[in-house]
């Protein structure tokens, strides 16, 4: 079998060929005369039938195992060329062969023509559901298109080719599906009852609304409210794909996300942000000219606002266990008079990843080459993270507010990742590599600061936010390969971040006249020193 994977090599060059993979080739003698055979293939597996046609003409064949092993040849050769024949063993069959100088290579047919897809969801009761992430997916899980179904349950996708083509139906509070693609497809979700069971509807409002260009899902009471933290929900909303808070809106890029009208510019506050304490999030396709002709979507999350007066508060842990166990914990406390409301956060993670995977391949040509890898990897890291600030409403029509945000590496964040591969020529080891690498970064503390106002005079609407980060890192890398020191290198970066946004709207005619300022101002110094594979650097970057 042949699989795909990620190795470096230095002992036989490698040749790119067919699907990507890499093939090993031998030296051939050139020909004086185009050698004719004859072979009686019967019920033979088409790889079998390629080695036995490379054995009787002389030069090789590159061809893959995935694809190929699941077809049988029956067929007489009679005084046919090594080229005749595998056009002969290949007929009725999704590959073509194609001649180079030194050998030929056998690879699955491109799809000439694409289709158009196309077709609808249904619930369990046979209801079209509307707002569902439709992603078609190549056989190696690669994104090919995406979209979302329609209010009647239907949804159609650009013309993509259907050869070896998934479809992956994914709906919050339904079990996901994957079907084979096809011109028409219909697909029926079932209901994850494991997760519906905890969700108790506070409203009759529902999932997913549509509204212009614009999709809001309302979370609390629903089971995306169920979510763990925000990071986790935005990756089950219409339009969005990705995880780890590395998201993309189909068709439109990666999105800038904002909690409350202030644009989020440090992603572990999606950790710290419970899903539960999201009243909705905006999905914006089509964002307006004040989000900058830079951004394709924007992501709005919306809070719950919290009523009442005097002091409250409350706690939320989350635990797993895998190989190593993973943690994160946090308190936050309010207190509130009037339309004042004053709080204090902390946020403690403690996060082991642990990850071991094995890979091997086969490459068949004048020798049976194997090449075979074991890898780990594990990082371990501890973090805080801080918030206190206050929001004050003066009247239902003006707000202000500030915050600051510390937070810190507790000790270092420590990242190893080791790798073993093992070369065979017919059997017999060639080549041994034991590859290490190991990272060690301690953040220092790191500052955050945001204030904002937004004001409703009339029909006039004025909203400003201002932002402030300030962040330093030592990073230290150490690589070897075989027990033998092969690089370390060492970083120093200090960053600093001004930002300020002015954003004035009022009605127009049918429409709405915005117009304000963005300014951004940024100041990073960057020290690297080395072991002498490059130079060292001293970096420093200003811009506005």
């Amino acid at each position: 079998m042949i699989r795909q994977f990620s190795f470096t090599w230095t002992a036989i060059g490698w040749l790119l060929m067919g699907y990507g993979l890499f093939f090993v080739l031998s030296p051939l003698q050139a020909q004086s005369a185009i050698k004719k055979f004859s072979l009686e293939l019967k019920n033979e597996s088409l790889p079998e039938a390629l080695k036995q046609i490379e054995k009787a003409g002389g030069k090789n064949i590159l061809f893959t195992y995935n694809g190929t092993e699941s077809y049988r040849v029956t067929v007489s050769i009679h005084e046919k060329t090594e080229h005749e024949a595998i056009d002969l063993v290949l007929t009725g069959k999704p590959f073509v062969c194609i001649e180079r100088e030194e050998y030929f290579v056998v690879q699955r047919k491109k799809s000439d023509k694409a289709i158009a897809v196309e077709g609808k969801v249904y619930d369990e009761k046979g209801m079209p559901l509307p707002f569902v992430n439709i992603l078609a997916l190549a056989a190696d899980s690669s994104f090919l298109a995406g979209s979302v179904t329609e209010e009647d349950g239907s949804f159609h996708l650009p013309p993509i080719a259907g050869e070896d083509c998934l479809l992956k139906a994914t709906y919050i509070g339904y079990c996901p599906q994957i079907i084979p693609c096809r011109q028409q497809n219909t697909i029926r979700l079932q209901p994850d009852t494991e997760l519906l069971k905890e969700v108790v509807i506070t409203a009759s409002r529902p999932l997913i609304e549509r509204k212009g260009g614009t999709l809001t899902a309302n979370i609390a009471g629903t089971p995306l409210s169920l979510m763990g933290s925000a990071k986790e929900m935005i990756s089950h909303l219409p339009f969005v794909t990705g995880s780890d808070g590395e998201y993309t809106v189909l068709g439109r890029g990666t999105p800038e996300i904002y909690i409350n009208g202030r644009k989020v510019r440090d992603k572990t506050e999606l950790d710290r942000l419970q899903a539960n304490e999201i009243l909705s999030a905006e999905i914006i396709t089509t964002p307006g000219v004040q989000y900058g002709s830079s951004v394709g979507a924007v992501i709005r999350l919306r809070t719950i606002r919290k009523r009442g007066q005097g002091m409250s508060g409350s706690f939320y842990t989350d635990y797993s266990q895998g190989h190593e166990p993973i943690g994160n914990e946090g308190i936050s406390l309010n207190y509130r008079t009037g339309g004042l409301d004053i709080f204090v956060k902390g946020d403690f993670a403690e996060i082991n990843n642990y990850r071991t995977g094995t890979s091997s391949q086969d490459i068949y040509a004048s020798s049976d080459w194997n090449q075979s890898t074991e890898d780990k990897s594990k990082q371990t890291y501890r973090t805080f993270n801080g918030e206190l600030g206050f929001n004050y409403e003066i009247d239902e029509d003006q707000s202000f507010g500030m915050r600051y945000m510390p937070g810190t590496n507790i000790g270092n964040a420590h990242t190893t990742n080791e790798g073993i591969t093992r070369i065979l020529q017919d059997g017999k080891e060639v080549d041994h590599l034991h590859a290490l690498r190991q990272t060690d970064a301690h953040t220092g503390w790191w500052q955050a600061a945001n204030g904002y106002y937004n004001g409703t005079f009339g029909k006039w609407n004025i909203d400003f936010n201002a932002d402030y980060l300030y962040g330093r890192d030592r990073i230290h890398q150490y690589a070897e390969n075989n027990g033998i020191e092969d690089a370390t290198s060492s970083n120093r970066v200090r960053n600093h971040l001004y930002a300020a946004k002015l954003l004035i709207t009022a009605p127009l005619w049918k429409g709405k006249l915005s117009f304000g300022t963005e300014e951004t101002f940024t100041n990073r110094h960057d020290i690297f020193l080395q072991s002498g594979f490059s130079a060292d650097a001293d970096d420093r970057i200003k811009q506005t």
